[in-house]
């Protein structure tokens, strides 16, 4: 099951409704829609409530040989083995 979610807003939008700017850095990335995984998308942090990151969506298990961007890594599993 693949988990998606949705980025529909502007860049110029997310940084006045979080009061957060993008890191200098950072690339601009395009409005996506159903974003899946291994895709990259906006995400502000905690740590740095002011920042606006690109992080990509999914992760890769330890137990995985290659990178494979899970969401539910024990339903997904590594069916490279």
């Amino acid at each position: 099951m693949r988990k998606k979610f949705v980025l529909a807003s502007e860049l110029q939008r997310i940084e006045p409704r979080f009061n957060a700017k993008l890191g200098p850095n950072t690339p601009e990335i395009s409005k996506l829609y159903a974003a899946s995984n291994g895709d990259e998308s906006y995400v502000i942090t905690c740590e740095e409530p002011h920042l606006i990151q690109v992080f990509k969506f999914g992760m890769t298990p330890f137990f995985a040989q290659e990178p494979m961007n899970l969401i539910n890594a024990r339903a997904e599993g590594d069916k490279q083995q």
